[in-house]
């Protein structure tokens, strides 16, 4: 009767202990994707934006909601040498003298999501083969 009783308590502390663990990563989670959000806007600085997630290895697609930017979400295939096939998050900022059109220009600026730095860094160069210089997604500000 006594281990019973042993048994029983530790099953409950146990299952507390879970809830617990659960309940605080959800909330880290959820907190690091309304981090993506505020950074996007930093990083935008007023321009017209959107976010895009990638959706398979070689594709991206606009993000339409808070759960498009949880972590689970938001991963960068490995390949093959080491390096990423795609970057965990691109946002597109439209260019300030993106109204004036110019041949050969890209009209928006791209920046990667860095878990690292946790926060938007600017693209130089083409970055992934997948990537486009025009979003899937429509930038608004």
């Amino acid at each position: 009767m006594i281990s019973s009783f042993r048994s029983d308590a530790l099953n409950r502390r146990l299952l507390v202990f879970v809830f617990v663990a659960l309940a605080v990563g959800n909330a880290l989670l959820i907190a690091l994707a309304l981090l993506v959000m505020w950074r996007a806007e930093d990083a935008a600085a007023g321009r017209a934006y959107c976010v895009e997630v990638p959706i398979g290895s070689f594709e991206y697609g606009p993000v339409t909601r808070l759960r498009d930017l949880l972590a689970y979400s938001m991963r960068a295939g490995p390949g093959p040498h080491g390096d990423y096939l795609n970057f965990h998050a691109v946002l597109f900022a439209e260019r300030p003298e993106a109204r004036i059109v110019k041949w050969g220009q890209p009209l928006y600026e791209r920046f990667n999501w860095s878990y690292r730095r946790l926060r938007f860094v600017r693209i130089t160069g083409q970055g992934h083969a997948a990537l486009g210089d025009t979003p899937a997604c429509t930038p608004v500000p």
